[in-house]
């Protein structure tokens, strides 16, 4: 059975409270609803802010009408229009008493027991809706669907399920009741200004409406979900003619990689043999050093992005899904392929162009990989580096009748634009964890699944040759770490940036932990350090600063000295601003190693409070300054990005605590262990991998034949 829900927020909650149950997310629907004609002409200055559905507190409705009368002191033009149906009667009565004042001259009008008509023509003739939604159940609204669909932008609590909506449309007000008034008030006011901007936002709601939220587009994905669900219960002759898991028949994937994505490749590696160990017949293409794209520079206008959210002033409206709202109406109907106006050859003609497009801008490293495997499913792996050349592939692949799996190891928030292609060619999204999750959420309306990165296969061996911890193993552990000092280890990956894995805030939270009298005598700290000749500049200032805490840095450690320092460390350290794997995470967990980390990782979702110990952070906006240590290794991605700053005073006192208590060591190092036994071992990866590919080989997706399928079910 599957579940569907209409956010990722609840289903995020759903698999909580019910683990392996089958949860995806699926659009709420809505109309596209017309213009009404307006009864007077529009007042020079005049904007009409509108609130709908249920009136009732936790719309917070009392703070929209005192911030709108803030607004109409400084706007005497402006009017607001509260309609929909009287959940709370006293409310009402009270609302309706202010919107009596004589000084506000009729500015507010309350409507109830509307016709839904009647409701939509309120809906037109506002200039902005106002959605808030505190508290929440996590919840989408229906009201605000419609809002959109009529062509208007929203005013929505920033709450996960309205997160998942583009912010060119969709302006949040925190849900911090302190500030919620002055950040009300604030948009309120902008939006009375700037009627163009409010009109061009109002165009892009009503056109996301139109690609994927009206009841055709979703009735499709309601019949890819049937056919799901179907294939899973046919019966045998069902079955047989739709490719099912039968014992003839072979569950198999082509995988993609490119080669140089450092801890990447690794991951896609460890992901194809823990497949392969489960009985999925994996072939693994890595993608080459790139060449350069076959087409000369400037013979053709890009179809995907550039990797930048925009110019500084588009920020505050970018699209939370890909950071720009540039694309055409024409061009956001070609790549939605939910282009109603045009007729079959007019689109198979658009696809034709869009395949070729991809095939000049492919790399020519690529060329080769076009037919490579013999499985009709692909699953590419891609990062913030590769996803623009795995989606490339993909639609030229796809051109040739195979099925695209989007393997996401993304860094940042939003995902960068580079994704587009791939997701919109994706039937299915694999991330890492929860975290992950809701940021693929934020960019696809396909189904996404959690697969973790499996462990390391040595760390994994241990972990299944160790006995369930008792009591005794704890204390013998806690005994033989005794009188030596505490060995914490950091890794910086020779692919990861230096601003991304942060060491030196490792550092400082080592010299705050440890003083220096203790250092080197009750705990010591490493830092593994790839790809230093690259990085000349970071290689000397972490020696600068690792000498000063009398610690130690490994230059380009080989896969056994990492190995090796890995098994000597009691505690691994990792105080992150974006982790997209955590292998390193992983294979200390699966070792029975204690993690301090970031609490925002690959591993989210499936660590605790007890088996691992997690540090608190900030949401900050990554800047180019973050990035003056990465000549060689990294870029700035763009502007309006997000990731995170860690809390150093917070992961400092986890530090001295378990310098201080071997028996906490050994205490958490025993839980780590077991959660990698039930989560992150490769044959569990292996399982919930096949289950996933599963649902993609015995299924076909013309919805025409889901209704054969379930003509044939007992």
């Amino acid at each position: 059975m599957r579940t569907l829900v209409h956010s990722s927020a609840m289903a995020r909650e759903m698999r909580r409270r019910y683990e392996g149950a089958d949860i995806a997310t699926i659009q709420l629907p809505a109309q596209i609803v017309p213009d009404a004609p307006r009864p007077e002409p529009r007042r020079p200055g005049e904007v009409v802010f509108g609130v709908f559905g249920g009136i009732n507190y936790y719309k917070r409705i009392m703070p929209i009408v005192e911030a709108f009368i803030e607004v109409r002191s400084r706007r005497p033009n402006a009017r607001m229009v509260i309609a929909g149906r009287s959940d709370d009667r006293l409310l009402e009565i009270e609302v309706r008493r202010i919107a009596a004042r004589p000084e506000l001259a009729g500015a507010i009008e309350v409507k109830t027991n509307l016709a839904l008509d009647e409701l939509e023509r309120e809906m037109s003739l506002c200039d902005v809706g106002i959605s808030l939604r505190w508290p929440t159940a996590g919840e989408m609204s229906a009201t605000l669907m419609r809002t959109l669909g009529a062509g208007r932008p929203a005013i929505v609590s920033d709450v996960l399920q309205f997160r998942e909506l583009d912010s060119r449309y969709c302006w949040r007000v925190t849900t911090d009741f302190d500030r919620e008034h002055d950040s009300l008030v604030e948009i309120m006011d902008a939006i009375a200004t700037d009627p163009e901007r409010c009109r061009r936002a109002g165009d892009a709601a009503r056109r996301f409406v139109e690609r994927e939220a009206t009841y055709r587009v979703v009735a499709e994905q309601y019949v890819e979900h049937v056919e799901h669900c179907a294939a899973h219960r046919a019966s045998k002759q069902a079955s047989r003619r739709h490719l099912s898991l039968g014992s003839r028949s072979v569950v198999g994937a082509n995988l993609f990689v490119v080669r140089d994505s450092g801890e990447v490749v690794r991951g896609a590696r460890r992901l194809a043999a823990a497949l392969g160990d489960g009985g999925v017949d994996v072939v693994l293409a890595e993608l080459g050093a790139p060449l350069g794209p076959a087409r000369a520079a400037g013979e053709r206008p890009p179809v995907t992005g550039t990797g930048d959210a925009g110019s500084p002033d588009d920020v505050a409206l970018r699209s939370s899904t890909w950071g720009r709202g540039d694309a055409t109406a024409d061009e956001a109907a070609i790549q939605s392929g939910h282009d109603g106006r045009a007729d079959a050859a007019a689109r198979a003609a658009r696809d034709r162009a869009l395949v070729q497009l991809a095939e000049d801008e492919m790399d020519r490293a690529d060329r080769d990989l076009v037919t490579r495997g013999p499985h009709v499913v692909d699953l590419y792996v891609a990062d913030d580096v590769s996803a623009g050349r795995m989606g490339r592939l993909a639609r030229v692949r796809r051109a040739r009748g195979h099925r695209a799996v989007a393997v996401l190891a993304p860094s940042l928030t939003p995902l960068t634009t580079d994704y587009r292609l791939l997701l919109e060619l994706a039937e299915h999204v694999w991330v890492a964890g929860e975290h992950g999750a809701e940021v693929a959420a934020m960019s696809t309306t396909s189904p996404v699944r959690i697969v973790p990165w499996p462990a390391a296969a040595s760390a994994s061996d241990a972990a299944a040759d160790a006995d369930v911890a008792t009591a005794a193993d704890v204390r013998a552990t806690a005994e033989g770490t005794a009188g030596r000092p505490c060995e914490f280890l950091a890794v910086v990956d020779e692919g990861t940036g230096v601003a991304y894995a942060n060491p030196f805030a490792v550092v400082d939270a080592f010299r705050a932990a440890v003083p220096s009298h203790e250092r080197g005598r009750v705990a010591r700290l490493t830092v593994a350090f790839g790809g230093s000749g690259a990085r000349p500049e970071s290689s000397a200032r972490l020696t600068e600063e690792l000498a000063r805490v009398q610690g130690r840095v490994v230059f380009d450690p080989s896969p056994e000295k990492l190995r090796a320092l890995l098994g000597a460390s009691d505690v691994v350290v990792s105080l992150h601003r974006a982790e997209p794997l955590g292998l390193v995470m992983a294979d200390a967990m699966a070792s029975g190693k204690v993690v301090v980390a970031t609490a925002w990782s690959a591993l989210d979702g499936h660590t605790s409070g007890g088996d691992s110990c997690l540090v608190g952070y900030e949401v900050r906006e990554v800047t180019d300054a973050d990035f003056y240590l990465d000549a060689g290794s990294g870029s700035p991605p763009g502007t309006g990005y997000l990731w995170l700053e860690p809390d150093t005073s917070g992961a400092a006192r986890w530090m001295r605590r378990l310098a201080a208590d071997p028996a906490l060591r050994a205490r958490i190092g025993a839980r780590a262990r077991k959660t990698a036994e039930k989560v992150l071992l490769p044959a569990v990866v292996s399982s919930e991998g096949r289950a996933a590919l599963a649902g993609l080989v015995t299924t076909t997706r013309p919805a025409d034949e889901a209704f054969e399928i379930l003509s044939h079910l007992p």
